[in-house]
């Protein structure tokens, strides 16, 4: 396997984040409409599949990587929406802005150490 491109290494971030900020607000309203718990358990199961077929993909330069890509960055923010809505109306009240902001520090270093370990391990 050869090194992406930068060009395709930038368009293939643009793409997964884009979809994150897209889907963001249709987590939400999933979180309203079936519940916190199982909102996050669908979001895990979303997230599984993304980065199962993102494992399974050998070329990350073809258009069907672009398209995981895109249910990576649904997943990511699906799990930090879904898991932020269950903390905040089960944390107890003095507690949530410090739960709140731990989960946000932990969120993005989730994040950026899976997509840190990811290109290690394909490179």
């Amino acid at each position: 396997l050869s090194p992406c491109p930068p060009a395709t290494t930038g368009a293939a971030t643009g793409v997964v984040y884009t979809f994150s900020m897209i889907s963001a607000p249709i987590w939400g309203v999933i979180c309203d409409r079936i519940g916190d718990m199982k909102a996050l358990i669908l979001a895990s199961l979303v997230s599984g599949v993304g980065y199962v077929c993102m494992g399974l993909n050998p070329d990350p330069t073809t258009p069907l990587a672009f398209s995981i890509g895109a249910l990576v960055g649904v997943a990511e923010i699906a799990l930090v929406v879904t898991s932020f809505s269950l903390l905040s109306r089960r944390a107890p009240p003095g507690d949530r802005g410090m739960l709140g902001g731990l989960q946000s520090v932990c969120s993005s270093v989730g994040i950026l150490f899976a997509g840190k370990v990811g290109g290690v391990l394909y490179d």
